[in-house]
C-alpha cells in the first residue's frame, strides 16, 4: 500500500513538472529507474496518462533501458544521450530542452545537473516536494579560475 501511494505522489509530481512547458512541449523522454522498485515496471502507465494529458502530437519516447539510478556515471550518460539524441535527429536547440529530476533520488538530480556543467544552454529542474510545489529551473555552469603564468 505505501509502495501504490509513494507512486501516486511521483506521477503526480511529474504532471506539475510538465504543466509549465504544456503549450510548447514537443518530446517527452521518460528515463526509468531499474531494480525490483524501479519506475520501469511503471512505465506502460506513464505512457498512458501522458498520452491522455498531452497534445497528440507530441512524441513520447518510453523505451530507454532502465537505468541504475544508484550508477550516477551511467545516470549522467544516459541523459547526456538523450539530449545528444533530441538536438540531432530532432534538429532541437539545447534551450528548447529541459532535464527533470522529479520522482528521482538525490543522485538523478546530481546527474541532472552534471549533464549541464558544460552546456550553458540546457536547464534541469525539479519540483518541490511540498507546498507551495513550484517547478524550480536552474543553468549550472562549472567555472574554474584561470591559471597563472609562473
Amino acid at each position: 500500500m505505501q509502495n501504490e501511494i509513494k507512486r501516486k505522489i511521483n506521477v503526480l509530481q511529474v504532471i506539475r513538472a510538465i504543466e509549465p512547458h504544456i503549450e510548447k512541449v514537443k518530446h517527452i523522454v521518460f528515463i526509468f529507474s531499474s531494480g525490483k522498485d524501479g519506475s520501469a515496471k511503471d512505465r506502460e502507465q506513464y505512457k498512458l496518462l501522458f498520452q491522455m494529458l498531452l497534445p497528440a502530437d507530441v512524441i513520447i519516447n518510453d523505451q530507454l533501458e532502465p537505468v541504475d539510478f544508484e550508477d550516477i556515471n551511467e545516470l549522467e550518460r544516459c541523459i547526456i544521450e538523450c539530449c545528444d539524441n533530441l538536438v540531432k535527429q530532432h534538429r532541437l536547440d539545447e534551450s528548447d530542452i529541459v532535464i527533470d529530476a522529479t520522482g528521482g533520488n538525490k543522485t538523478a538530480s546530481i546527474a541532472a545537473v552534471m549533464a549541464t556543467l558544460d552546456r550553458p544552454n540546457l536547464e534541469f529542474q525539479y519540483v518541490q516536494t511540498n507546498e507551495p510545489y513550484e517547478v524550480k529551473a536552474y543553468n549550472a555552469m562549472a567555472v574554474f579560475p584561470k591559471q597563472s603564468a609562473g
